[in-house]
């Protein structure tokens, strides 16, 4: 197994849609030896450009960052937004001491236990990405160039016949030269979350999807039928 991941839906209880918020990676905790726990973040928040909800997918991953694209349009043109997510680098200390200590006393580490706590940082529109990191700075298009132009956040929905993918937009927004973005609650409603592992091969398992009930305190939970 490679990594554990997430898919979070939202359902538009006017259209009927139901429109992805993102794939992000699971949380991992360790009760014991041998046994661990995949969950998703805490139910009742999700990252927002502006104040607004986006759609979000890890592009990589490493130890002190998180990088995601959000897709966007402007115009005509289809363009990934993209932020990473940099932990606070005290915290990844703490860690490694506490994993160095349990190192040198003889005890079976904990690798995964410790909650990385960090901000987003939006740095720019891509096209495309290249390279090893995924963090290429071909096909950049800067904030700048772009300034006080209107664009729309994109949801992906489902595949037609052709394969071709369709999506839900946003309102209309501005874009700015340094844009924002954080983490904001959720509103009540209906969403659903798929879980999906993928192995060392690069293949990925999707599980059934589970509705999640969300009052906007409290969520409750229920398979699908």
């Amino acid at each position: 197994m490679k990594v554990v991941a997430y898919v979070l839906y939202q359902l538009d209880e006017e259209s009927g849609e139901v429109r992805r918020l993102g794939q992000d990676i699971c949380d991992n905790v360790e009760l014991g030896k041998d046994v661990q726990v995949y969950c998703m973040d805490d139910m009742g928040n999700w990252p927002a450009l502006e104040g607004v909800l986006c759609d979000i997918e890890v592009v990589n991953n490493r130890d002190d960052f998180m990088a995601y694209n959000i897709p966007a349009q402007i115009g005509d043109a289809v363009y990934n937004i993209r932020a990473v997510y940099l932990y606070d680098s005290a915290l990844l200390e703490q860690a490694a001491e506490e994993l160095s200590d349990e190192l040198n006393q003889g005890e079976e580490p904990q690798m995964l236990r410790f909650d990385y706590k960090g901000h987003y940082e939006v740095m720019g529109m891509w096209e495309g990405f290249a390279g090893g990191d995924n963090m290429s700075n071909s096909n950049i298009v800067g904030f700048s160039s772009m300034e006080g132009r209107e664009f729309q956040l994109l949801y992906p929905l489902s595949e037609g016949d052709d394969g071709r993918l369709s999506y839900a937009r946003s309102e209309d927004m501005t874009m700015y030269r340094g844009m924002e973005m954080e983490e904001i609650p959720l509103p009540a409603g209906v969403y659903y979350v798929a879980y999906g592992v993928e192995d060392v091969f690069g293949r990925l398992y999707i599980a059934d999807p589970v509705r999640l009930n969300w009052d906007g305190e409290h969520c409750v939970a229920e398979m699908m039928e």
